[in-house]
Protein backbone atom coordinates (compact mmCIF):
# COMPACT_ATOMS: atom_id res chain seq x y z
CA UNK A 1 0.00 0.00 0.00
CA UNK A 2 1.58 3.15 -0.81
CA UNK A 3 1.85 6.33 1.59
CA UNK A 4 -1.13 8.36 1.79
CA UNK A 5 0.17 10.70 4.18
CA UNK A 6 1.83 13.78 3.87
CA UNK A 7 3.64 13.93 7.21
CA UNK A 8 5.31 11.27 9.47
CA UNK A 9 3.14 10.11 12.34
CA UNK A 10 5.70 11.43 14.62
CA UNK A 11 3.28 13.35 17.10
CA UNK A 12 5.97 16.13 18.05
CA UNK A 13 6.32 18.64 15.89
CA UNK A 14 8.57 22.03 16.10
CA UNK A 15 6.07 25.48 16.18
CA UNK A 16 4.57 25.84 12.86
CA UNK A 17 5.64 22.48 11.40
CA UNK A 18 2.64 20.71 10.06
CA UNK A 19 1.48 17.01 12.06
CA UNK A 20 -0.02 14.22 10.07
CA UNK A 21 -3.15 14.64 13.16
CA UNK A 22 -4.31 18.34 13.25
CA UNK A 23 -7.45 18.83 15.99
CA UNK A 24 -9.80 20.53 13.62
CA UNK A 25 -12.53 22.67 14.00
CA UNK A 26 -15.97 22.90 11.83
CA UNK A 27 -18.42 25.17 12.10
CA UNK A 28 -21.80 24.16 9.95
CA UNK A 29 -24.57 26.84 8.82
CA UNK A 30 -27.52 26.23 6.79
CA UNK A 31 -30.27 28.64 5.61
CA UNK A 32 -33.76 27.33 7.85
CA UNK A 33 -37.10 27.28 5.55
CA UNK A 34 -34.71 27.19 2.12
CA UNK A 35 -35.81 24.03 0.89
CA UNK A 36 -39.77 24.89 1.76
CA UNK A 37 -38.91 27.85 -0.31
CA UNK A 38 -38.03 25.60 -3.18
CA UNK A 39 -40.49 23.05 -2.51
CA UNK A 40 -43.12 25.70 -3.35
CA UNK A 41 -41.75 26.32 -6.93
CA UNK A 42 -41.44 22.99 -7.39
CA UNK A 43 -37.43 23.34 -7.37
CA UNK A 44 -38.06 25.29 -10.58
CA UNK A 45 -35.78 28.38 -10.88
CA UNK A 46 -37.50 29.90 -13.91
CA UNK A 47 -40.42 30.76 -11.84
CA UNK A 48 -41.16 34.46 -10.89
CA UNK A 49 -41.88 33.41 -7.55
CA UNK A 50 -38.75 31.91 -7.10
CA UNK A 51 -36.80 34.78 -7.02
CA UNK A 52 -37.01 35.14 -3.30
CA UNK A 53 -35.53 32.10 -2.87
CA UNK A 54 -32.30 33.33 -5.16
CA UNK A 55 -32.32 36.44 -3.91
CA UNK A 56 -31.87 35.20 -0.14
CA UNK A 57 -29.50 32.89 -1.13
CA UNK A 58 -27.26 35.09 -3.32
CA UNK A 59 -27.20 37.72 0.34
CA UNK A 60 -26.41 34.68 2.70
CA UNK A 61 -23.10 34.18 -0.19
CA UNK A 62 -22.55 37.66 -0.08
CA UNK A 63 -22.34 38.42 3.57
CA UNK A 64 -20.64 35.24 4.32
CA UNK A 65 -18.21 36.22 1.38
CA UNK A 66 -17.15 39.47 3.50
CA UNK A 67 -16.60 37.80 6.41
CA UNK A 68 -13.89 35.04 5.18
CA UNK A 69 -10.49 35.27 5.01
CA UNK A 70 -7.04 33.90 5.20
CA UNK A 71 -7.66 32.73 8.97
CA UNK A 72 -11.07 32.20 8.31
CA UNK A 73 -11.60 30.27 5.52
CA UNK A 74 -15.67 29.33 4.09
CA UNK A 75 -17.03 27.05 1.85
CA UNK A 76 -20.07 27.22 0.33
CA UNK A 77 -22.41 24.25 -1.00
CA UNK A 78 -25.93 25.82 -1.88
CA UNK A 79 -27.52 26.93 1.16
CA UNK A 80 -24.88 25.82 3.38
CA UNK A 81 -21.45 27.09 4.43
CA UNK A 82 -18.94 25.39 6.58
CA UNK A 83 -16.03 27.34 8.50
CA UNK A 84 -13.09 25.36 9.32
CA UNK A 85 -9.62 26.10 11.14
CA UNK A 86 -6.63 23.85 12.09
CA UNK A 87 -6.73 24.36 16.10
CA UNK A 88 -3.00 25.04 18.03
CA UNK A 89 -2.21 22.61 20.36
CA UNK A 90 0.41 25.31 21.97
CA UNK A 91 -2.41 29.12 22.04
CA UNK A 92 -5.90 28.57 23.21
CA UNK A 93 -6.53 31.91 21.08
CA UNK A 94 -6.30 30.01 17.85
CA UNK A 95 -9.63 28.15 19.07
CA UNK A 96 -10.93 31.73 20.77
CA UNK A 97 -10.59 33.71 17.36
CA UNK A 98 -12.27 30.50 15.21
CA UNK A 99 -15.34 30.15 17.85
CA UNK A 100 -15.81 34.13 18.09
CA UNK A 101 -16.07 34.80 14.70
CA UNK A 102 -18.25 31.90 13.67
CA UNK A 103 -20.60 32.77 16.31
CA UNK A 104 -20.06 36.61 15.57
CA UNK A 105 -20.83 35.37 11.73
CA UNK A 106 -24.05 33.49 12.73
CA UNK A 107 -25.22 36.26 15.32
CA UNK A 108 -25.18 38.64 12.74
CA UNK A 109 -26.64 36.38 9.54
CA UNK A 110 -29.76 35.58 11.98
CA UNK A 111 -30.58 39.18 12.64
CA UNK A 112 -30.47 40.26 9.03
CA UNK A 113 -31.84 37.48 7.77
CA UNK A 114 -34.74 37.49 9.98
CA UNK A 115 -35.28 41.30 9.84
CA UNK A 116 -36.04 40.58 6.39
CA UNK A 117 -38.72 38.10 7.57
CA UNK A 118 -37.12 34.72 7.00
CA UNK A 119 -35.99 32.23 9.45
CA UNK A 120 -32.62 32.67 9.76
CA UNK A 121 -30.43 30.22 9.40
CA UNK A 122 -28.86 27.00 12.05
CA UNK A 123 -25.58 26.39 12.98
CA UNK A 124 -23.22 23.55 14.80
CA UNK A 125 -19.82 23.69 15.71
CA UNK A 126 -18.23 20.46 16.53
CA UNK A 127 -14.04 19.42 17.02
CA UNK A 128 -12.11 16.47 15.69
CA UNK A 129 -9.11 15.19 14.49
CA UNK A 130 -8.63 15.14 10.92
CA UNK A 131 -5.73 13.71 8.81
CA UNK A 132 -3.98 15.19 6.58
CA UNK A 133 -3.85 13.02 3.05
CA UNK A 134 -2.16 13.26 -0.09
CA UNK A 135 -4.11 14.38 -3.29
CA UNK A 136 -4.98 17.93 -2.49
CA UNK A 137 -3.93 18.95 -5.50
CA UNK A 138 -5.79 15.66 -8.01
CA UNK A 139 -7.26 16.85 -11.20
CA UNK A 140 -5.09 20.20 -11.00
CA UNK A 141 -1.41 19.07 -11.55
CA UNK A 142 -2.00 17.99 -14.73
CA UNK A 143 -3.04 21.25 -16.06
CA UNK A 144 -0.29 23.55 -13.48
CA UNK A 145 2.37 21.17 -15.91
CA UNK A 146 0.92 22.30 -18.85
CA UNK A 147 0.88 26.18 -18.12
CA UNK A 148 4.39 25.78 -16.87
CA UNK A 149 5.37 23.66 -20.23
CA UNK A 150 3.57 26.55 -22.70
CA UNK A 151 5.08 29.12 -20.58
CA UNK A 152 9.31 27.65 -20.61
CA UNK A 153 8.62 27.28 -24.24
CA UNK A 154 7.35 30.90 -25.04
CA UNK A 155 4.03 29.49 -26.17
CA UNK A 156 2.23 31.68 -23.99
CA UNK A 157 3.30 35.08 -22.10
CA UNK A 158 3.55 35.05 -18.27
CA UNK A 159 0.57 37.41 -17.86
CA UNK A 160 -1.41 35.12 -19.84
CA UNK A 161 -0.03 31.65 -17.52
CA UNK A 162 -1.74 33.56 -14.63
CA UNK A 163 -4.39 34.33 -16.16
CA UNK A 164 -4.95 31.07 -17.27
CA UNK A 165 -4.28 29.58 -13.53
CA UNK A 166 -6.41 32.18 -12.22
CA UNK A 167 -9.35 30.94 -14.15
CA UNK A 168 -8.63 27.38 -14.00
CA UNK A 169 -11.34 24.80 -12.92
CA UNK A 170 -10.52 21.40 -12.18
CA UNK A 171 -12.36 18.45 -13.35
CA UNK A 172 -12.06 17.24 -9.81
CA UNK A 173 -11.50 19.16 -6.52
CA UNK A 174 -11.39 18.82 -2.90
CA UNK A 175 -10.60 20.81 -0.07
CA UNK A 176 -7.61 18.80 2.37
CA UNK A 177 -9.28 20.74 5.32
CA UNK A 178 -12.13 18.53 4.87
CA UNK A 179 -10.91 15.25 4.07
CA UNK A 180 -10.49 12.54 6.49
CA UNK A 181 -12.04 15.85 8.99
CA UNK A 182 -13.30 13.63 11.78
CA UNK A 183 -15.33 16.81 13.13
CA UNK A 184 -16.93 17.62 9.84
CA UNK A 185 -18.01 13.75 10.13
CA UNK A 186 -18.87 13.69 13.68
CA UNK A 187 -21.39 16.99 12.86
CA UNK A 188 -23.15 15.30 9.50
Amino acid sequence: MHNLFHMSKNPKTSKGRRRLYEVSAVAWFDLLGYGSMLQQVNFDPTKSEAILALQRLNQFHEFVAQRAGRHFPIHAINDGIIAFKDLSPRAHSVTFAFLDRAIKLFQEFNKLDKDKGFPGARMVIAAGFRVRIKGSDLGKAGYIKSIESRLSEGAISSSQAINEAYKSRPYFGLLPELQANFAFTRRT
